[in-house]
């Protein structure tokens, strides 16, 4: 069995950040969402980026006239009995219905931001990661009612990942 920890939050809530974080560790295997949408000024391997529509996803939805989603082929970087780590957007919750028979889907919320002006300046006011108050509200509601919530500094974060990614392990190992 292998799972998978979907963190959401807001943008600039730290989503990449704590997954790169615990695949530095060797906690969790960085995994990847693709996108349609152009690579960014200054963006390095957060996304895969592709063009078209891809059929081998295993969740897709559109945002801004881009399609983000997860490939099915993505899990062949991951072993059994192993945690991956995927950084998604607040309104990808609705495609998440579906999972292989072997994966277990976790949805983790990062509540970090305090207000919309502690987004603004986390996203370095770059166009197209700036949320409206009502967006940024929604993610936030959104993100308050994932499998676990979790609110912090990145050491607190990192810390309860840690604990949730070693648990998983023994109940893998119990399986």
């Amino acid at each position: 069995m292998r799972t998978i920890l979907l963190l959401m939050g807001p943008h600039g809530s730290g989503k990449t950040t704590v997954a790169d974080a615990l695949n530095r560790q060797g906690a969790a295997i960085r995994l990847r969402q693709y996108t349609t949408r152009p690579k960014r000024d200054g963006e390095n391997d957060e996304y895969r980026f592709v063009v078209g529509a891809q059929t081998d996803a295993l969740w897709r939805y559109t945002k801004a006239g881009s399609e983000y989603g997860f490939l099915r082929s993505e899990l062949e970087n991951l072993p059994d009995r192993s945690v991956g780590v995927v950084a998604v957007h607040t309104e990808a919750i609705d495609t998440l219905k579906q999972s292989p028979s072997d994966v277990i889907l976790v949805t983790v919320g990062l509540d970090t931001l305090a207000s919309h002006e502690d987004q603004f300046s986390r996203v370095n006011q770059i166009e197209g990661r700036i949320q409206s108050v009502e967006a940024f509200e929604e993610s936030r509601r959104v993100t308050r009612s994932r499998d676990i919530c979790l609110s912090g500094n990145l050491d607190v974060v990192l810390r309860e990942l840690e604990r949730i990614i070693k648990r998983q392990a023994e109940m893998a190992d119990g399986m």
